[in-house]
């Protein structure tokens, strides 16, 4: 540690000399400082981009997983429409022929009815 005192005791030739190699000391742990914080910036934004890349990908599986949903419970409700227009052309109550399969499905489908 550099103290004042120390530096009042110096010769006007030790002086310029001391100070010197502070500044270069001061350089060096500036440099270090320097490396060390681009290297945690690198690091974060690898983190951020590793992240990025992580829920772009989350987002487009769990869309193609919502779309099948979608596209099965479209092919599920035009099923059940043709079994109810089927029951309705020979007078019979819809709700009372759609077989069960057909029935417990469309419960899940509600929410996705387009």
């Amino acid at each position: 540690m550099f103290e004042v005192s120390m530096f009042r005791n110096l010769s006007k030739v030790q002086a310029p000399q001391f100070l010197q190699s502070a500044i270069e000391r001061t350089n060096i742990c500036s440099s270090l400082v320097d490396r060390a914080i681009r290297s945690l910036q690198a690091s974060f934004y690898g983190i951020d981009q590793l992240l990025n890349n992580v829920f772009t990908e989350m987002d487009k599986k769990i869309s193609t997983l919502f779309r099948q949903k979608r596209k099965n419970c479209r092919q599920h409700n035009n099923a059940v429409g043709g079994v109810q227009k089927h029951c309705r052309s020979i007078g019979k109550s819809s709700t009372h022929t759609l077989p069960s399969l057909l029935q417990i499905p469309a419960r899940n489908c509600r929410q996705f009815t387009i």
